[in-house]
């Protein structure tokens, strides 16, 4: 039915009631091609690197070339300074000879207006028959490439550490920190640039940076994001006090009643896409294999690689404790390889200790003794005279 026009029922020979028209989406233009940035923290202006977009249009197969073309514009805007400066609009009609066709579609590469090898912002505006109008913003670059830049789940002793990795554009192009953005250490070096990023950053903003005929400078942003784990510890309602980090928190058994209705929350580059692999996990601090309960993240909405899992589906298990426990984020990429583990929360049960004596036993050793409420596991003892 996705190609119906309109309804009409039939029973035993007999029409029942009108003709339904049946609405369908109409076909708009759309990008098509190019080589898209791998990171795009700015879908409504997608970041494209060393090829360029096509601008595709929906065509009539019934229809004559000219009657399917004539109404089909592409007009070209550069914004601010860029290589090339353009503003120029252009009919379909007058460029068969350029258009790639496909189905339904005609295809119309913009490198035949801008060249193969633009730098800067852009805006590229189709307009076709019906009053049909479609606008796009796009970012355009030469050459970009990251090298020992690693988009996997690093161990957890990893994490803390910078992110380093390099960055190499065409001649003639450099980078610079973005106005206002968080500071990153830029060093110049063997034909490229080398980035050492804190770990607690969300992502890298850079400015790549080439000059244009006359002198002027044309700047293009670009985000990185930093793949570094981060978490919060927050009411299920309350997501806006949030406040994501690297250290584990410390509560005891007694307190973690006061948590029950809070959420553990994660975040990461990547990490929604980790989740069939990923587990929130209670054990043992001292014995990490010794399961106690695991659970699932879930997405949260807010972002796409923001996830949560709650707290209150491990309460029974934590008052029922007797020593201390950690509730660990466990990634495993796949059978072969080792499991990650990241401490998030840590439980520690409060020691309720009565009559404690110590009596010599012989002239080199004395006996400890003492009662507990529960039997308490990894006893450790500190003696101090």
């Amino acid at each position: 039915l996705s190609t119906t026009i309109s309804l009409l029922l039939h029973q035993d020979g007999e029409v029942l009631g009108n003709v339904v028209p049946v609405a369908r989406e109409v076909d708009l233009p759309e990008l098509w091609g190019g080589h898209r940035f791998d990171y795009q923290e700015n879908l409504d202006q997608p970041l494209y690197t060393a090829g360029i977009p096509s601008v595709s249009i929906p065509v009539s197969l019934s229809a004559e070339m000219y009657q399917a073309l004539r109404d089909w514009k592409v007009r070209v805007i550069s914004i601010g300074e860029a290589a090339p400066t353009i503003d120029r609009q252009v009919k379909f009609l007058d460029y068969q000879d350029d258009l790639l066709f496909e189905g339904s579609r005609a295809i119309f590469p913009l490198a035949t207006l801008i060249g193969d090898k633009p730098a800067g912002n852009y805006e590229v505006k189709v307009s076709g028959p019906r009053g049909i109008k479609c606008d796009f913003r796009l970012r355009l670059w030469p050459k970009l490439l990251l090298q020992n830049y690693s988009k996997e789940l690093p161990r957890a002793e990893e994490s803390r550490q910078p992110v380093k990795f390099n960055i190499y554009l065409q001649e003639g192009a450099w980078i610079e920190t973005q106005p206002g953005a968080d500071p990153v250490d830029i060093v110049h070096e063997n034909n490229g640039f080398t980035i050492i990023a804190p770990p607690l950053l969300r992502s890298i903003s850079l400015d790549l940076i080439t000059k244009s005929r006359t002198g002027e400078q044309i700047r293009v942003p670009v985000s990185i994001p930093v793949v570094r784990l981060r978490w919060g510890l927050v009411e299920e309602n309350m997501p806006n006090l949030l406040e994501f980090g690297q250290t584990v928190f410390h509560v005891s058994k007694e307190r973690f009643s006061q948590y029950e209705g809070r959420a553990l929350h994660v975040e990461m580059h990547g990490l929604s896409e980790m989740m069939e692999r990923m587990s929130c996990q209670l054990v043992e601090s001292d014995h990490e294999n010794n399961l106690l309960q695991l659970a699932d993240f879930r997405k949260t909405g807010f972002r796409q690689d923001w996830l949560k899992v709650s707290l209150l589906q491990f309460s029974e298990t934590v008052r029922n404790i007797n020593t201390q426990v950690q509730f660990q984020l466990v990634y495993q990429k796949d059978d072969r390889s080792p499991l990650i583990r990241y401490a998030l929360l840590e439980i520690s049960p409060e020691m309720d200790v009565r009559d404690v004596r110590l009596e010599q036993v012989s002239e080199c050793d004395w006996k400890l003794t003492w009662k507990e409420d529960l039997p308490l596991k990894n006893r450790r003892v500190m003696i101090k005279s």
